[in-house]
């Protein structure tokens, strides 16, 4: 049965801008919840992070938020946009200092860590084999303990040249009033 133009034109801007990309983190939060081998790897790493992330938060907001919803009313028609973009931009900023502190105190190999053992579990063993040595004994279920040491150094650029120019270009976009 053919389906009609409008259908077909429905399904085709359905499928243009909508994607399933917001719920990639809800699935990584399920995949590690589910993965018990996951959980000695992030183990040491959770509290920091959330300490880290409390205390930036606060921080800023007790210190920036009104100044920064004062500036924003000035140029602003809508009363609420102000607020509502001052927020963001807050988050915004908070996120910036969390990634660069976490990652300039916190971050070790881990990461790499944790990306070889789901690559094992999920049956790639081959892509990591090139990396550092895998044991093919398949009856071991913890990926981690059949990863061996790294034999060539995993690159891990915390403050790489494309992670800043990241920030400093996707921040300002927070400055873009709110309808």
């Amino acid at each position: 049965m053919a389906q009609s133009p409008q259908r077909s034109r429905l399904k085709q801007f359905v499928h243009a801008n909508f994607s399933p990309a917001p719920l990639y983190p809800l699935k990584g939060i399920w995949y590690f919840t589910s993965h018990r081998y996951l959980w000695p790897l992030l183990q040491g790493r959770l509290l920091p992070l959330t300490l880290l992330s409390t205390a930036v938060l606060v921080i800023l907001f007790l210190t920036a938020y009104l100044p920064l919803v004062a500036f924003l009313a000035l140029f602003h028609v809508t009363k609420g946009s102000a607020w509502v973009n001052a927020t963001f931009f807050i988050l915004g900023v908070g996120n910036l200092l969390i990634a660069l502190l976490f990652e300039a105190l916190f971050v070790d190999n881990t990461q790499v860590d944790i990306f070889d053992a789901v690559v094992v579990a999920e049956g790639y063993e081959h892509l990591v084999k090139s990396r550092r040595p895998v044991s093919d004994d398949i009856n071991q279920s913890d990926p981690v303990k059949r990863l061996g040491a790294r034999e060539k150094g995993a690159k891990f650029a915390p403050f790489s040249f494309r992670q800043i120019i990241e920030f400093i270009f996707l921040l300002p976009l927070n400055f873009v009033p709110f309808v």
